[in-house]
């Protein structure tokens, strides 16, 4: 379960986002700790139909005993994001990010895609 607060804000045609949020694992073989995360977007509204940005994302462990940098998940890169309306009150919404590690115990590279079909 994950749980916290969501932030934005924004100045003209860009949009600032941080995410601050708590998990815990209930009936995992795992620890059941509860990890402090993070997500943060810098977002520049150009187009409805093509927006570009940052993301990052990081795990900082126990989120009252942070790890050491090196054992913690930490990732960004560029961003896309973009809404492409068709037909009457439908679009497909998409976002997408490559996201380089910059911890040692993030993976080198990642990529990461959501599409949305409203109707």
């Amino acid at each position: 379960m994950k749980s916290g607060g969501l932030f934005q804000t924004e100045f003209g045609k860009l949009q600032l986002n941080a995410n601050l949020l708590l998990e815990r694992q209930y009936h995992a073989e795992s620890s059941n700790a509860t990890e402090f995360l993070y997500q943060w977007q810098t977002k520049y509204r150009w187009l409805p139909q093509f927006e570009y940005g940052l993301q990052g994302f990081g795990d900082m462990g126990d989120w009252n005993h942070w790890e050491s940098y090196d054992k913690t998940s930490q990732r960004l890169g560029p961003a896309i994001f973009g809404k492409l309306p068709f037909g009457d009150h439908q679009a497909i919404r998409y976002n997408a990010a490559w996201l380089v590690g910059i911890s040692k115990a993030a993976p080198d590279n990642t990529f990461r895609m959501q599409i949305e079909y409203e109707f």
